[in-house]
């Protein structure tokens, strides 16, 4: 007895089961081939990609840590405070001015003060005090 006649199908059923497998193989195969052919195409983009990484890294020398060029400031400070009532207004006006113009100069609070001082004279230099 051959084994379609005990598992009871006809050789015709067989023959379709057969059909279908190597249809669905060859598809397979298609599938794979294109497959492979993704998978060499993305290995060659990697490579060129590192490539150019090497050819960038090799040429980019590290940027230098260079401070920011200091601007000269249009503004200046002609005025110094001798303790008159009528020019303090003026002399608050324009040292908060230079002082904002230029910031990198003034930090914190301590070097706008000791600024501030350096333009006393008179009576107000007399009673003025660091912080």
């Amino acid at each position: 007895m051959t084994e379609m006649e005990v598992s009871g199908g006809t050789g015709e059923d067989y023959q379709q089961a057969l059909e279908t497998m190597l249809t669905e193989l060859q598809k397979l195969r298609a599938e794979t081939q294109t497959l492979q052919m993704e998978n060499q195409t993305l290995h060659l983009q990697e490579t060129q990609c590192g490539n150019q990484e090497s050819v960038l890294q090799q040429g980019a020398a590290p940027a230098p840590s260079v401070p920011a060029p200091h601007v000269k400031t249009p503004v200046g400070v002609s005025l110094c405070y001798s303790g008159k009532k009528e020019q303090l207004i003026t002399f608050i006006a324009q040292s908060e001015l230079y002082i904002q113009v230029r910031q990198l100069d003034f930090p914190n609070n301590s070097f706008k003060v000791a600024f501030v001082i350096s333009l006393l004279e008179g009576e107000a230099a007399q009673w003025a005090t660091p912080l």
